[in-house]
């Protein structure tokens, strides 16, 4: 993996913990659940879908250079 492409899914990553948590922790304090687990569980979905998307943006430039 080049690093360029490592520092791409830090980053990713990293969005996907702040804004997940932001929103997990909103959502569970509007919501009258436990803050703490609602940023946990934001912060965690948040990295995994990010990250997510970011492979398959990477999948499909593969797949237009390679057409």
């Amino acid at each position: 993996m080049k690093k360029n492409a490592f520092n791409k899914y830090a980053i990713l990553i990293t969005r996907g913990i702040l804004v997940g948590g932001l929103i997990g922790g909103l959502f569970a304090l509007v919501s009258t659940y436990d803050v703490i687990s609602g940023v946990i569980g934001g912060a965690g979905s948040g990295a995994v879908l990010l990250t997510w998307v970011g492979l398959g943006g990477n999948i499909a430039e593969l797949r237009n250079k390679r057409n």
